[in-house]
């Protein structure tokens, strides 16, 4: 009987040390660090950890030099987040710098756009002043009555012939004109006018009138805008 209850004291003596230790081992175990993979929210505990470091290739992750977790297919390039308990300290203090990564981003990306708006308004300015700009240039070549459309009758005679430009002018050029040759039989009399003038186009009079006969004739032109 004696030796009975010298038992149940002794276990009941024990008691608050095994207690205590089960305390211990639940808070060690709440304690336990673990990760999370970014990419596949796949949660890595530390019963993932592997001490054979021979065996370790690519496919692990060195959290520490002691402590190689082994990553799951998807996880090898992204980073793994502690998923360990937090106090409030570590809450308050992980969303300052969460604030402050935030703030920071959002200066580089107002720094970027106050950069954008300055090459759009410079790039505006410059189309403009293109838009405004002058463009002078010119354009030349000749033409030539039929052969004989002017050698028969008397009186006014007149031919009128056009020149079409290779590509508009922004306005109406400025044209000059010049008989180059000549082909007549009799005293000579000839005029060479413009007679109308576009962006895009001209025309030239050549007339000749009395008892002239005019065989042919000739006309240079330059226009410039």
């Amino acid at each position: 009987m004696d030796h009975e209850e010298s038992e149940i004291q002794k276990k009941e003596k024990n008691e608050p040390e095994v207690k205590e230790e089960e305390k211990k081992e639940q808070k060690k175990r709440s304690l336990e660090r673990c990760y999370r993979c970014q990419s596949t929210q796949h949660l890595i505990r530390d019963c993932d950890k592997r001490s054979d470091f021979s065996s370790l290739n690519s496919s692990y992750m060195y959290i520490s030099s002691s402590h190689p977790y082994y990553l799951p297919s998807g996880c090898k390039n992204s980073p793994l987040v502690c998923n360990a308990p937090l106090s409030l300290e570590d809450v308050i203090q992980q969303l300052l710098q969460q604030k402050a990564v935030i703030q920071q981003l959002q200066a580089e990306m107002a720094a970027k756009d106050q950069k954008t708006k300055a090459v759009e308004q410079a790039f505006r300015q410059e189309i403009k002043a293109l838009q405004q700009r002058s463009i002078y240039r010119c354009e030349w070549g000749t033409l030539t009555i039929p052969g004989y459309s002017l050698s028969d009758g008397s009186g006014t005679r007149y031919q009128d012939l056009t020149a079409t430009f290779s590509r508009s002018f922004s306005t109406t050029p400025v044209v000059t004109i010049g008989l180059t040759r000549i082909d007549q039989n009799r005293d000579l009399r000839v005029d060479a006018s413009v007679i109308y003038r576009y962006a895009t186009h001209m025309g030239v009079r050549i007339k000749t009138w009395s008892d002239t006969r005019l065989n042919s004739a000739r006309v240079d032109w330059m226009a410039c805008a």
